[in-house]
């Protein structure tokens, strides 16, 4: 919530909010006074989609904290050799020019660097 309000995109349109929130009910946001509902309006959905659009590569999918791309190194304990992965936005850069992505890649980078080696740098 934090990311979309420092770029002033609405959390519905994210579709970030807790889904104790009904559908069609003003956000939080709105609620407390802090937004005066546009982003439900035609023209506002255009102008929130357009924003989203533009901001989409800085999106942060996961909780990498303010870093949207990190390098994971491997190194081969037999053979010495390394190899150096980048990861933006929670999906792995693959050798072909292809993202992969898949819902358990981000918690299984925070458990490849939760050991004694730091294999990312950010």
């Amino acid at each position: 919530m934090q990311w979309s309000q420092e770029h002033r995109l609405c959390p519905d349109s994210l579709n970030i909010l807790p889904t104790s929130y009904a559908k069609g009910e003003p956000c939080p946001v709105e609620a407390v006074g802090k937004c005066n509902g546009n982003c439900r309006q035609l023209n506002g959905i255009k102008h929130q989609n357009q924003r989203i659009t533009e901001l989409a590569a800085l999106l942060p999918v996961t909780d990498w904290g303010k870093a949207h791309e990190i390098e994971i190194t491997e190194t081969d304990p037999l053979t010495g050799n390394s190899i150096t992965l980048l990861c933006a936005g929670g999906a792995l850069a693959v050798p072909d020019g292809n993202w992969y992505f898949d819902s358990s890649l981000p918690l299984v980078i925070k458990k490849t660097n939760s050991g004694k080696t730091k294999k990312i740098s950010v």
